[in-house]
């Protein structure tokens, strides 16, 4: 997993569940409200014309549901969800939170996608 292939999953996120997922409190250690969990829920909720948070499921086949709705396979989500949960380790966690903030930035300001991205330290 690098950052470069998960940002590349997350795009095929829209951009209007990434902002709506930025907005909720994310609980890493449970399958629901992690990040996956989440952006699965809003495009049920999207498909259902409900809220997200009416939206609840077991959790166990979140990856396998996000390679559904979202494209891409059910491996490429399992690294993002696994890689955020309690039982990911601490690199994959700065991986998956990298392209998640580069994912939000392209969200919020779609024309950096298109555009070369130059890093900035501090």
């Amino acid at each position: 997993m690098t950052e470069e292939s998960v940002l590349e999953t997350l795009r095929r996120v829209d951009d209007r569940i990434i902002l709506a997922v930025m907005g909720r409190d994310l609980n890493l250690d449970h399958p629901n409200l992690c990040l996956c969990g989440w952006a699965l829920r809003e495009k049920l909720a999207e498909l259902l014309n409900v809220g997200a948070s009416e939206i609840m499921s077991r959790g166990d086949g979140t990856p396998a549901a996000c390679a559904h709705y979202f494209a891409g396979t059910e491996e490429e989500w399992r690294d993002i969800f696994l890689g955020v949960v309690s039982w990911g380790d601490a690199e994959e966690l700065r991986i998956v939170e990298s392209a998640w903030a580069q994912r939000v930035d392209e969200a919020v300001f779609p024309a950096q996608r298109r555009s070369s991205r130059r890093r900035v330290s501090l």
